[in-house]
């Protein structure tokens, strides 16, 4: 599919892109300290974003580190059989704490910036056979997505931007949204934030198609792919 409607997101795309990030203020969490937590990495990081989701809401649970676990392990058993975990450690709870106020730091900063309230979990509207979801944070007409892994970015976090990108466009064609323009990606892990402008990033990605003639492409193959 990506093939065919964005037949720009090359190796080498994803190597430039990567090359403009930019650090947030402090350290990397340390790798060996999250080695030495009990909890999975998916997790483990699932409460930070639990943790600073309720920062937003003003949730008092966000410093109750069981309540973050059991609502971090719903989300997770709603998409895959993720093990039943009910007890979080100091050490776990300290290593969650550092990424999510790293997190929590970056999305104040892109607020300000931008000028713009953040929306938690903001919807992602569906297509056909595709199920709408949730992606993780949004601020104005900028979608901002949260990647805790060990190194840069991946093709696959760039694919899962213009996906959102491609839903968002046809939801403000059919009149049921509106088109995201900017996208962030953010590791609190590593420190680090790359932000695209989508209509640059889109002009390269698509080899010059419009964005109508891209629409047509990933609707084809969506249609072609329909489960019988």
């Amino acid at each position: 599919m990506f093939e065919i409607v964005f037949p720009g997101l090359t190796p080498g795309l994803v190597a430039h892109l990567n090359a403009t990030s930019f650090s947030l203020e402090g350290d990397a969490v340390d790798d060996e300290e999250v080695r030495r937590c009990k909890l999975g990495a998916a997790l483990l990081f699932e409460i930070s974003c639990v943790r600073v989701d309720r920062l937003f809401e003003c949730d008092e649970g966000a410093d109750n580190p069981q309540s973050c676990l059991a609502e971090a392990w719903r989300r997770q058993s709603r998409f895959y059989d993720a093990r039943y975990v009910d007890f979080i450690d100091d050490h776990d709870w300290t290593i969650a704490r550092e990424v999510g106020n790293s997190l929590h730091a970056a999305l104040i900063n892109a607020c300000r910036s931008r000028g713009q309230p953040l929306v938690v979990r903001p919807l992602v509207m569906g297509c056909q056979w595709i199920s709408g979801s949730c992606g993780d944070y949004a601020i104005g007409d900028c979608i901002v997505e949260v990647k805790c892994i060990v190194g840069n970015f991946s093709g696959a976090d760039y694919r899962q931007v213009l996906i959102y990108w491609m839903l968002s466009l046809i939801a403000d064609v059919e009149g049921r949204g509106e088109v995201w323009k900017h996208a962030v990606l953010i590791n609190p892990r590593r420190k680090l934030v790359v932000d695209l402008d989508l209509q640059n990033f889109l002009t390269v990605v698509g080899r010059g198609a419009t964005h109508i003639e891209m629409m047509q492409r990933f609707l084809s193959v969506v249609g072609e792919r329909m489960p019988r």
